[in-house]
């Protein structure tokens, strides 16, 4: 599991899905959260960290929101140097193939069917733990490999 000190920022409009994804992750022993009301405040945050030398690592948004969308975020931070390789789960009530596929394809680490319960987000963020450190120990493991 993610460790307690990771810093985790959460992205949705609606205060009440930020407060329960914050209490399922305040459950699972995670410590460092900090929450956006939309995509723009959280990019600015994550410039922020960035800036800090505090980069978030690991960041959980909602699709659909004011000012910039959960999907136009990930592209952004999918695009930045120092955010490319940040975990990122995407929350939504869509679950049209379309939108899934869309988010995969855009580089989303995950990608959460709301109405979610507690059970099955903690079920996802371990997984989304257990795919971020396998992918770290391989880019790890081919820095340390010489070329011939």
């Amino acid at each position: 599991m993610f460790p307690t000190h990771t810093k985790i920022l959460i992205v949705d409009d609606m205060k009440s899905m930020r407060m329960f994804l914050k209490n399922c992750l305040v459950e699972m022993h995670l410590e460092v959260i900090h929450e956006a009301a939309d995509g723009a405040a959280a990019w600015a945050q994550i410039e922020g960290a960035i800036t800090q030398n505090e980069p978030y690592e690991l960041i959980i948004t909602d699709w659909n929101m004011p000012r910039m969308r959960g999907i136009d975020l990930l592209r952004r931070i999918r695009s930045h140097p120092e955010t490319s390789r940040v975990p990122v789960v995407i929350l939504s009530a869509e679950s049209t193939l379309e939108q899934v596929t869309e988010a995969i394809e855009a580089g989303a680490t995950s990608y959460i069917v709301m109405p979610v319960t507690p059970e099955l987000f903690r079920e996802k963020i371990t997984r989304v733990y257990e795919f971020s450190s396998r992918n770290q120990a391989k880019s790890a493991q081919a820095r340390s490999t010489p070329a011939h």
